[in-house]
């Protein structure tokens, strides 16, 4: 899976800069040659001094990423990570009847500052500062009124996260400008999600075809989690680089069905023609899910292409592709009618359902689920909505001609 990694390591540049401040080669090294570690975290919070935020479990797990282990206590260690925070609760009273009556104070808001520091054996360090806030609520629920009463209640966790120069973002930019975002981008298949989120930083500072790479590489391992990880970062690449949505596409044939899967998601999320195209080809895969799945998207839309491979989905003999094939006729057009009103015939009555939906949404007409007046309206209506439908199918190729640019 991890393939990507090695290659990305020759051909991506180490020197990163960390909002504009970029940090020498010799600290660099210094601290890239360090085997051993030790993690050193103070925090106090005024009037919580029960609150203790994941600074140490945070730094722990990303440990073995970086290729750290922990220093013998009778030793002094290669590098150090000291954490040094503070914060407090920040509340307001709430004027108005609750349960508890009026003038309710409530700790709705906190604040985490902060700094962090990493130092070399020699002395030698990098200290960065970090902030997050979480501003009091301006009112509240009355289902609100009986939590955050006391400082120790307040939503320091969110505060740990909040804003662009928090704890995590901090640490993300330090630890990708000595370390390289190859390194750092393999922890983005972590369960932790605060380590999981600051590999993902160090995905998207790769070239976006190794980002995209690696993310189809997750998707296809049996784990869950690294398909949910995977697939998370493959969205996350394609928003931030639109270049890679050929690259992509080109995965909606992939062998493995996760990674189909995956990529019916992103287009079905992303404003882009080919997004049909993907859906259209899944209606004839191999794996039922997925034909299931292109069904259920492409409902209530009209694309000629799609007609036909619904209509065999309609006749297949599993009742769940029959129900997903009749609901997604619903804007098929008048070639999908007398189909439809065969369906309400069927065996399942699932099947009967989607099929007179889509009949009442076709022809805005309540005939009810027996068959009979449905082939009469047909027989009589049938001339006139082909007639139509092939004068709108003139005019959108006269425009295609008309748009069409010239040689």
């Amino acid at each position: 899976m991890f393939r990507h990694f090695f290659i990305a390591l020759a051909i991506v540049s180490s020197a990163l800069c960390i909002k504009g401040q970029q940090l020498p080669d010799d600290e660099r090294a210094m601290f890239r040659a360090a085997k051993t570690t030790r993690i050193i975290v103070k925090q106090s919070y005024a009037s919580a001094p029960a609150v203790n935020l994941a600074f140490e479990k945070t730094l722990q797990g990303l440990m073995k990423y970086l290729g750290l282990v922990a220093a013998d206590p009778q030793q002094e260690a290669d590098i150090t990570f000291e954490v040094d925070a503070h914060g407090s609760a920040l509340g307001r009273t709430y004027i108005g009847q609750t349960r508890q009556g009026s003038g309710k104070h409530l700790f709705t808001g906190a604040t985490v500052t902060g700094t962090l520091q990493i130092r070399a054996g020699n002395g030698k360090g990098i200290t960065r500062s970090f902030s997050g806030t979480i501003e009091p609520k301006q009112s509240v629920f009355d289902t609100e009124t009986d939590q955050s009463t006391t400082p120790a209640e307040a939503p320091f966790n969110s505060a740990f996260v909040a804003g662009k120069s928090n704890f995590l973002d901090v640490l993300g930019e330090l630890l990708i400008n000595i370390y390289g975002p190859v390194r750092i981008a393999t922890a983005f298949l972590d369960a932790d999600l605060y380590i999981s989120g600051i590999g993902r930083e160090g995905l998207l500072r790769l070239e976006p075809a190794m980002a995209v790479s690696m993310s189809l590489d997750a998707i296809r391992q049996p784990s869950p989690l690294s398909r949910e990880g995977g697939y998370s970062a493959l969205f996350s690449i394609v928003r931030k680089f639109p270049q890679t949505i050929d690259q992509v596409y080109r995965a909606s044939s992939d062998p493995d069905a996760n990674v189909r899967v995956s990529i019916i998601h992103v287009f079905s999320a992303l404003d882009d023609p080919r997004a049909r195209d993907v859906l259209i080809q899944a209606l004839s895969d191999s794996e039922k899910f997925i034909r299931i799945l292109a069904a259920g998207r492409l409902e209530g839309t009209y694309d000629n292409r799609a007609t036909e491979p619904l209509l065999v989905l309609l006749r297949d003999r599993d009742p769940a592709l029959r129900r997903s094939a009749a609901a997604a006729l619903k804007g098929a057009g008048a070639r999908a009618v007398a189909p439809l009103i065969s369906a309400l015939k069927d065996k399942d009555p699932d099947v009967r359902l989607a099929a007179h939906e889509s009949l009442k949404a076709f022809s805005r007409q309540h005939f009810g689920a027996d068959p009979k007046p449905w082939q009469e309206w047909w027989k009589e209506k049938k001339p006139i909505y082909e007639k139509a439908e092939a004068d709108m199918q003139k005019y959108l190729e006269m425009e295609r001609q008309r748009t069409k640019p010239k040689p």
